[in-house]
């Protein structure tokens, strides 16, 4: 009986030994636990902060959109009135050209006219 009293005290002392190191275990990873805890808080924390930019930026991103869709009109716009004044331009060098074309047929007929004053002068002047 002694040697079973015996024998169950060191399966205690090897129970109580496994429970120590099993506390000890468990310490250790409730440690890392915490750490692993504190870790995430602060992760969760730059997810949040980057999350608040996001936003931040999406809005400034919608606010440029309006921008852009405004300007687009704008150029739009632009682009009518220029095509209205390149059709004004075409218009005018019309004009010019006819113009033009006046002032030579006007200038071959005073060139004709001088001439023939100057013709009509030398009869004038023979007689």
């Amino acid at each position: 009986m002694e040697k079973t009293l015996q024998l169950i005290l060191t399966k205690l002392d090897n129970l109580d030994q496994k429970v120590t190191n099993l506390d000890q275990k468990v310490n250790a990873l409730d440690q890392k636990v915490n750490a692993l805890d504190q870790k995430v808080n602060a992760l969760d924390q730059k997810v949040n902060a980057l999350d608040q930019k996001v936003n931040v930026l999406d809005q400034k991103v919608n606010a440029l959109d309006q921008k852009v869709n405004v300007l687009d009109q704008k150029v739009n716009a632009l682009d009518q009135k220029v095509n209205v004044l390149d059709q004004k331009v075409n218009a005018l060098d019309q004009k010019v050209n006819a113009l033009d074309q006046k002032v030579n047929t006007l200038d071959q007929k005073v060139i004709s006219l001088s001439e023939t004053v100057a013709a009509t002068n030398v009869k004038i002047s023979e007689t």
